[in-house]
């Protein structure tokens, strides 16, 4: 009985989803940036600080696959480089042994469907809207060349899912897919300049200071 029931719910929510929209929003902690690069890391450097990446990513909530992992990793890495290079004082590296620095990001992802609201929307043709919410927390630690942390920086960001039939108009500007991207282009150049700041007050020598 139970599987009729979800088999029934299956069908009726996905043909109306060919007649409603899905749009999603992002907020969190990531500072935001404009214009990006900022000016102190526009200037292009003679030996530019190489960075390279370790990320982990875990879903939580859902079963995932080795490649399915990887392909998140792949594309916050593939946004990483070029958000990097587009600074002059960084230059994204692949080899972690030669690079200056790394950046390791431990990504967990909290999904959090509404399962009776989005059955409750399938039936209704999202007129009722049905709702999503991954929030994510971003782990990031900054290591040098002897591998010692220099500093870690913790981000937590959230995206929301809609699905109803009114936001089929808003969906060429506000799809997952285009704000999920948006979302980790904030996270990352947060994390770019965070490194700046980072390694600055690393390699800025403390002054002692005497004692009375």
């Amino acid at each position: 009985m139970k599987l009729r029931i979800w088999c029934l719910f299956l069908v009726v929510f996905l043909g109306s989803l060919s007649v409603s929209g899905c749009i999603a929003i992002h907020s969190g902690d990531a500072r935001l940036f404009d214009p990006y690069p900022p000016h102190a890391l526009q200037a292009k450097q003679a030996k530019p600080v190489t960075i390279a990446m370790e990320t982990r990513y875990q879903l939580v909530g859902m079963a995932t696959t080795d490649s399915m992992r990887q392909s998140v990793v792949d594309n916050i890495e593939g946004l990483a480089e070029d958000i990097i290079n587009e600074t002059g004082y960084f230059r994204y590296a692949v080899d972690k042994k030669t690079a200056d620095y790394v950046l390791v990001m431990n990504v967990r992802d909290d999904g959090e469907p509404n399962l009776g609201l989005a059955f409750l929307s399938g039936l209704t043709l999202t007129i009722l809207p049905a709702f999503a919410k991954d929030s994510f927390t971003i782990t990031c630690e900054l290591r040098n060349q002897a591998n010692n942390k220099i500093g870690e920086r913790k981000i937590k960001q959230e995206v929301i899912t809609i699905i109803q039939f009114l936001m089929l108009f808003g969906t060429p500007f506000a799809s997952p897919n285009q704000v999920i991207k948006q979302m980790w282009q904030q996270v990352l150049q947060d994390v770019t300049v965070w490194m700046n700041e980072t390694i600055i007050q690393e390699r800025t020598p403390s002054v002692a200071v005497p004692v009375k």
